[in-house]
């Protein structure tokens, strides 16, 4: 199964963590080590056994995270071409203009 990061959460790496904000929650979240690499892994479109190998993770570990992000709405599954909008440009810190905006958006 491939994941997709929400467009709305603006989320921007650094220095071995990425920090977001989740705007329907109204949250903002640090996330580091081994969550942050799953975040930009899955910010790429991958899957738990793909991101689990290049995150030096087990499966199991990385399907678990991924399950807290579907719940808390940050991340959703990709069901394929038909239903998936334009690709994702990267972390909102790699996007011109003044201050962070919206990954996907």
């Amino acid at each position: 199964m491939i994941y997709r990061l929400d467009p709305a959460v603006v989320w921007f790496p650094g220095d071995g963590e990425v920090r977001l904000y989740h705007p329907v929650a109204r949250e903002f979240r640090t996330l580091d080590g081994a969550a942050a690499r799953i975040w930009l892994l899955l910010a790429e479109g991958g899957g738990t056994a793909g991101i689990a190998e290049q995150a030096a993770v087990e499966v199991r570990a990385v399907q678990e995270f991924v399950d807290q992000l579907l719940a808390q709405g940050l991340v959703r599954i990709d069901h394929g071409p038909p239903d998936h909008g334009p690709p994702d440009p990267g972390p909102a810190g790699a996007l011109p203009g003044p201050g962070p905006r919206a990954a996907g958006g």
